[in-house]
Parts: structure tokens; sequence; C-alpha cells
């Protein structure tokens, strides 16, 4: 897995350098058969454009915000499962 870091993404829509370099990041990641993720997608409009340039996935609060465990599996529409319970 290659990471994107959310500096990159942020700019992506106003800085030619930011869309460089995610773009190149991307190619790395294909070259070296690695997925790339995108840290810190918050709009739409970072989301089209990483999906332009090849990124495939993506987190960020556009997705979700941080949650807790239990939050998180009424979010996913399960139950939680600690690694206590395991």
């Amino acid at each position: 897995m290659l990471k994107i870091d959310r500096s990159f993404v942020a700019d992506i829509g106003t800085s030619r350098q930011a869309a460089a370099l995610v773009r190149s990041i991307v190619k790395i990641g294909q070259a070296l058969n690695l997925e790339t993720v995108a840290e810190g997608v918050e709009t739409e409009e970072q989301l089209d454009r990483l999906i332009r340039l090849g990124t495939k996935l993506g987190q960020g609060y556009l997705f979700a915000r941080p949650l807790t465990a239990d939050a998180l599996a009424t979010f996913l529409g399960g139950s939680a499962t600690t690694l206590d319970a395991a």
C-alpha cells in the first residue's frame, strides 16, 4: 500500500504541483504493483480529481468522521467485536 499524503490531496484542486505529485505517486504505485490510497479526502472535487488521476482508494472526512468501535458497528450495520471478546 502506498499512501498519498493529505497535504497533496488538500491542494489537488488549486496546485498543478500537487496534481503532478499525485499522478506520479499513482504511477509509482502501479509500477511497483501497489495500491494507492489518498489520505484526507474532504470534498467531492478532491475525490473526482483523485479518481481521474487513477487513485482507487481514499480515506477522509468525506467518507466518515472518526468513530468509536460501537459507532462504527452501527455505521456498518453490524455489532462491535473487540479483541478481548475474540
